[in-house]
């Protein structure tokens, strides 16, 4: 269901500079639906999920970790593909 999308050697360092790397169409709407109902059923995430606002006063639900995981919501710096 992913497509497998190459990652320069540009956008591998500005993941590891920034902490983050935007890719537009990474995934297929399909595979986003399915991550989407994966996270709405995910009871154990509920207690760790907080709620802020981003700069539009939209409010976001944000989960963070203070180590690496591996999983459904993970996604790391230095891999070469997606």
């Amino acid at each position: 269901m992913t497509r497998k999308s190459s990652v320069s050697e540009d956008q591998n360092r500005q993941c590891e500079t920034d902490g983050f790397l935007m890719v537009r169409d990474l995934f297929e709407a399909e595979e986003m639906d399915l991550r989407f109902k994966i996270s709405k059923s995910d009871t154990g995430k509920r207690g760790q999920i907080h709620a802020v606002r981003d700069t539009e006063g939209r409010k976001i639900k944000l989960w963070l970790a203070s180590q690496p995981r591996n999983g459904t919501y993970t996604l790391s710096c230095g891999a070469t593909a997606l």
